[in-house]
């Protein structure tokens, strides 16, 4: 599972240079082949863990690109999010990038639904004939 998160990491860096598409083909290439494996396997929870990891490292970058906190609120703002919202997530908490890019607001100003409609894939949704309802599974906590 680290190494996933290593490469995840290394496929989206913090400071994405490379256009969004490009990003997400590569992301998805890797992905796919990655998950395809793994899928054998009897959790599918590890996938879904996976796939969060990769929407949490677009949102970080989308974090980073904003210089301004100021610029961050707006964008927030635009995506359907509350001003009194976007305002105290940014401002008033006073965390980092990487604890704002795990929040309710941020959460839902980039849904995992627009992340689908972007072309991220997402393994963990499909029926596979060897996986139980998630029910089924033991919580691990």
């Amino acid at each position: 599972m680290t190494k996933a998160k290593a490469k995840v990491k290394e496929l989206i860096p913090r400071f994405g240079k490379a256009p969004l598409e490009v990003q997400i083909e590569n992301v998805n290439q890797w992905y796919r082949s990655w998950a395809e494996y793994f899928a054998m396997g009897q959790y599918p929870s590890q996938l879904r863990a996976i796939e969060a990891r990769i929407r949490v490292r677009f949102r970080l970058q989308f974090i980073k690109n904003h210089k301004r906190k100021k610029y961050l609120v707006r964008k927030l703002v635009k995506r359907g999010i509350r001003r009194e919202v976007a305002y105290r997530e940014v401002y008033l908490r006073n965390q980092g990038r990487w604890r704002l890019a795990h929040t309710f607001g941020v959460g839902r100003a980039w849904p995992e639904h627009w992340f689908r409609q972007q072309g991220v894939v997402t393994v963990s949704r499909e029926n596979r004939s060897h996986w139980k309802p998630l029910q089924a599974y033991p919580r691990l906590s």
